[in-house]
């Protein structure tokens, strides 16, 4: 009697510790298994996966593109000091996790941190135009160098504008 007890109770402890040893990484995803908040490994592939019970967390990133809208429009000075409303609207994705996780922890960071960056990217590029020049064709190149300048500093986030 007693030994079935023990056997039964060996059983459930082993079954437990397999249980928070096995997680999932989806294919939408992307992880970072952590232990003490330390980073130790990152997984980008999808599939099951093993880490150290009670010790060692999992840290989930989507691998899909992400989108930032503004929330209020921004007013801009062109060039020829005339007032502009402009609306942002972006695609992201994370593009190293570890990074990402460095700089800006998770998404509610990366978004706050982007807004304030697309935002002043678009003040710096559209006060270099006038209003002719935004209203003609020039207006995908004006994008295109927002969109440019935008990359180049979130790439240090472990993040890029699609």
């Amino acid at each position: 009697m007693n030994a079935g007890k023990i056997t039964a109770g060996i059983i459930v402890a082993l079954a437990a510790i397999a249980f928070f040893s096995i997680f999932i990484v989806k294919e939408v995803n992307q992880a970072i298994v952590l232990q003490f908040g330390d980073p130790k490994r990152i997984i980008l592939k999808p599939g099951l996966n093993f880490k150290i019970p009670f010790i060692q967390e999992v840290t989930y990133f989507e691998k899909r593109v992400l989108s930032l809208v503004s929330q209020d429009s921004e007013e801009v000075i062109l060039a020829d000091q005339k007032r502009l409303e402009v609306d942002t609207y972006s695609r992201f994705r994370i593009t190293d996790p570890l990074l990402f996780y460095q700089t800006v922890r998770n998404e509610f960071g990366a978004r706050q941190r982007l807004e304030s960056i697309i935002d002043s990217s678009v003040r710096r590029v559209f006060g270099k135009f006038e209003l002719t020049a935004i209203l003609s064709d020039a207006r995908t190149k004006i994008v295109e160098d927002i969109g440019d300048e935008v990359n180049s500093t979130i790439k240090k986030l472990g993040m890029e504008i699609v």
